[in-house]
Order: C-alpha cells, then structure tokens, then sequence
C-alpha cells in the first residue's frame, strides 16, 4: 500500500511547474515527504524502492518560487532533509546501503543540491565539510557520469560561493580543484561544461587567480576545453582565461602565454576567430588583450597564428564590432607595450 501511494506520488510531483510545486509544499507535501523517507530508511531492505522514489520527489522539492523554497528551508524541515540525504548518500558510498544503479544516490544528490541553491540560506560548518567529502567520495568512487555532474556541481558551488570559506584551493580541500580538473577530461559533455563553470567560478575570486593561473594542470585542462565541441565549455574556459590574465601576477601571465609552446594562445585565436558563440569569441579576444605586459609583449607578437588572426579580424568589414574592437586593443597595447 505505501508502495503504490508513493510511486503515485512520483508520478504527480516529479514536474517543473513552480507555480503548482509552491502550491503543493505549501499543502504540506515536504513534511509528507521527510517522515515517509524517514520511515522507510529505518527499514532500508524491506522499503528499498520506495526510498529511491522518494528521494526521487525530494530532487524536485525545492524547484518552487525561491519565496516558498526559503520558507521551507526555514521552518525545519530543509535542514532536517539536508542531513538526512547526506546521510543517506554516505551509506549508499560505503555499501550500507544496497543501491543498484545508484538510483538513491543520484537523486539524494540532486535534491541536496538544490537545497543549497534556495537563496539567502546560510549553510553550517559542519555541513559544508560533509558536503565536500561526500562530492568527493561520489566522484572517485564511481564512474556513473550523472552522479558525477551532480557532485561536481555541488563542489562547485560549495568551493566558490561566500557563504563557504577562502581555503579551497590549498591543504585539505585542495581535492575539489583536482576533481575539476578531471571532470574537464570527461567523455560526458555535461559533466566538462560542469566542470568547466566550476574553474570560471574559481576564477572571479581575487584570491584564488594566481593559484590557478601557475597551474600547469589547470592551464592543460583550459586547452582541452577551448576545442570542446560544446560551445558552453569554450566560452567558460575563454572567460575562465580572461579572468585570469586579468587579476593575475606578471610572473602568471608569463605563464599562460608560454604553455605549451604557446598553444593556450593559439587555441584563444582560434576561439575568436571561427567560434560561433560570440561570448567565447569577446572572452578569448579580452584574455588575450589582458595577458600582455611588458614581460610578454615578445612573446605575443611573435605567436605567427595569433598575429595572423588579429590582423586578418581587424582588417575584416564584417566582424563582430565588440571582438574587433577588443582586437584593435590588442593591437595598441602590443604597439604601446613595445616602446
């Protein structure tokens, strides 16, 4: 009986609407919810598949206003869920928990998720420690490719968002960053362009530029992301890139334009010149502009591919007026960082 009222219960609630979702959690769907999976993780092996369907209408819970999603959250029962799912993920990762195809893990993640995302929330130390060892955990031990965009989403935001600490990229949490860089190499292109945010995020915080930028292993992952075949994690790695060059120290700069004999730079030509996505094309063209200095003014200058393309975009009377105009940039400031 409780079977069938809750595979009833994915059937209806399992929806993008907010509008209908806010009318439901405001019914009293959450606190249904939260006892039900309550209840049925105290008797895991005789309720097994009615955990993963409710885990399943939980991962679409807080797809409401964030109004209603704030309300939630703050009247108990989002940090009540928040510990039970982690708790839940955590057996599913140390067997205690049988759970084939990972059906419970998948969805106990997304549902954290967007908990974390409900806005205005502020999340425990506690809590973020075991949020980023669980993301870790899912991620190494497991080569099922939706639980890992889901954890690298959460370690993603967990590493990045000011409601969590600066110490991310060094000591005990530097994993995250090496879980990026992995992701980046993946043959799901959900999971690269996942990845590939996760690294622009890192990027647009001052303290962390130069970390990256002095990072061969970011540096090689940013070449593999600017050929992506998905657009998304081209124009990452190009504003990725521009980030960089822009916050970073004379000594980095020196580093971006002469890894691998130049072949970030020629990547970041070829972005602006044949990309589609003219968010890469402008990022591409303004990481380049950023990344002269005085130290690699010669450098530059001397890159045949990029020249070749920066005079070809600058002499075209159809190009896109904002790239050639930060082409003309670069132009001027090669001129100018020369004399």
């Amino acid at each position: 009986e409780t079977r069938v009222a809750v595979m009833a219960a994915v059937e209806e609630f399992c929806h993008d609407e907010v509008e209908k979702h806010d009318e439901e959690i405001v019914a009293g769907a959450p606190n249904a919810l939260y006892k039900t999976f309550v209840l049925c993780t105290a008797n895991f092996d005789m309720y097994r598949e009615i955990v993963g369907g409710v885990c399943k209408c939980l991962r679409y819970m807080f797809i409401c206003s964030n109004k209603v999603a704030y309300e939630t959250y703050q009247s108990g029962v989002g940090r009540e869920l928040l510990s039970a799912l982690t708790e839940g993920a955590e057996k599913c990762l140390d067997g205690t928990w049988k759970d084939p195809g990972h059906v419970i893990l998948e969805h106990s993640l997304a549902a954290v998720v967007n908990i974390c995302y409900v806005p205005s929330i502020t999340l425990g130390m506690e809590t973020k420690f075991g949020l980023g060892d669980l993301c870790a955990s899912a991620f190494i031990e497991f080569d099922y490719y939706d639980v890992k965009a889901i954890a690298s989403t959460m370690m993603t935001d967990i590493s990045t968002s000011r409601r969590f600490d600066k110490t991310v990229l060094v000591g005990e949490r530097s994993e995250i960053l090496e879980i990026m860089i992995e992701c980046c190499d993946s043959f799901s292109f959900k999971v690269r362009e996942i990845a590939a945010k996760g690294l622009w995020q890192f990027s647009t915080r001052k303290h962390h530029k130069d970390c990256l930028a002095s990072n061969h292993f970011v540096r090689k992952a940013l070449i593999h992301l600017l050929q992506d075949a998905h657009s998304g994690s081209r124009a990452y790695a190009a504003g990725t890139l521009f980030e960089l060059a822009h916050g970073c120290d004379h000594t980095n700069k020196v580093n971006l334009a002469k890894h691998a004999n130049g072949a970030l730079l020629e990547c970041l030509a070829n972005v602006m010149k044949d990309d589609l996505d003219k968010n890469a094309k402008l990022y591409a063209a303004r990481a380049i502009k950023h990344m002269i200095s005085d130290e690699t003014t010669k450098l530059i200058a001397n890159h045949s591919v990029l020249m070749n393309t920066v005079t070809t975009i600058a002499e075209e009377n159809d190009e896109d007026g904002a790239v050639k105009k930060e082409v003309l940039k670069i132009l001027k400031k090669l001129v100018s960082s020369s004399n």
